[in-house]
C-alpha cells in the first residue's frame, strides 16, 4: 500500500470512529429525553416540558440516524473491493441494526 492509500485508510478510520462515537451518543441522548417524555406524560402542568423533550428527542433520533448511515458508507468505502462478499455483509447489517433500532424506537412510542 503507497502513502496516500495509508493516509486514507488511517483519515477513513478516524472518521468511522467519530460517526459510531456520534451515533452512540445520540442514541443515549435520545433514550434521556424519551425518559423525559415518557415520565411525564398526560401531566397537564408538564405539557410544555413534554413538548420540548419530544421535539429534543426526535432531533437526537435523527441525528443518530444520520450517524449509522454515514459509518455504513463510510465503511463500505474502506474495505477493499476484492471482499465483495463482506461488504455485502457489511451493509446488511447496517440496514438490519437500523431496521431493529427503529421498530425498538415504534414499540417504545406505541407503549408510552
Amino acid at each position: 500500500m503507497d502513502r496516500n492509500g495509508r493516509i486514507a485508510l488511517i483519515t477513513g478510520s478516524v472518521l468511522l470512529l467519530l460517526l459510531v462515537v456520534m451515533s452512540a451518543i445520540c442514541l443515549v441522548k435520545y433514550a434521556g429525553w424519551s425518559a423525559v417524555v415518557s415520565g411525564y406524560y398526560g401531566l397537564p402542568s408538564h405539557g410544555q416540558l413534554v413538548a420540548r423533550a419530544s421535539l429534543l428527542a426526535t432531533r437526537w433520533l435523527w441525528g443518530m440516524a444520520a450517524g449509522e448511515i454515514g459509518a455504513t458508507v463510510v465503511l463500505l468505502a474502506l474495505l477493499p473491493s476484492r471482499l465483495g462478499p463482506l461488504r455485502f455483509i457489511a451493509a446488511v447489517m447496517g440496514v438490519v441494526i437500523g431496521i431493529i433500532a427503529y421498530l425498538l424506537v415504534i414499540i417504545g412510542h406505541h407503549f408510552r
